[in-house]
């Protein structure tokens, strides 16, 4: 992998739950040495659980203040479903200026592979919220004009998804 820049970097996950997206999150922190801000994370932080979705307008300000913060320090991995443009936009426009690059990570997932990965996990979403995001990120893939730097795709190996389900 080429060597990446250690701080303005910000990486913005997409896809439905069950594509992946925080393994592959998790493999890009190792290999850049980039810090994860992942609303999850913060949703159980304010209310002992993350399938607690809460007030997101807090959840979201949190993660976004944090990702301001770390963008001097390091490069940032924004681990979340990011599957309308809407929101993707909120996020870019949240860190202008803080930000040196942005790049959208895609997933390549199919509907079935999403459905069936997150039938295997611990904390399950229900079809029809995955069904949902999926067809919105179809309809509204990541472009350029959106303000991403570089769109990249990625396909989550099936080992890799075992790995994380058995932890």
């Amino acid at each position: 992998m080429k060597e990446m820049p250690k701080t303005g970097v910000l990486t913005v996950m997409v896809g439905p739950p069950g594509c992946g997206k925080s393994t592959v999150a998790i493999k890009l922190a190792l290999e850049c040495g980039y810090s994860i801000v992942c609303p999850d994370t913060i949703r159980k932080e304010l209310y002992g659980d993350e399938s607690i979705q809460g007030d997101p307008a807090t959840v979201f300000e949190i993660a976004f203040e944090r990702t301001r913060d770390m963008l001097s320090k390091t490069g940032v991995i924004f681990d979340a479903t990011n599957c309308r443009r809407s929101y993707r936009q909120k996020i870019l426009d949240e860190t202008e200026g803080y930000r040196n690059i942005a790049i959208a990570m895609v997933t390549t997932s199919t509907l079935d592979e999403c459905l069936r990965n997150n039938a295997a996990r611990r904390r399950k979403v229900p079809e029809g919220v995955i069904e949902s995001m999926y067809r919105h990120l179809m309809e509204e893939p990541p472009r350029t004009d959106e303000g991403f730097d570089v769109i990249s795709r990625f396909t989550l190996d099936p080992s890799d998804f075992e790995a994380e389900v058995a932890r």
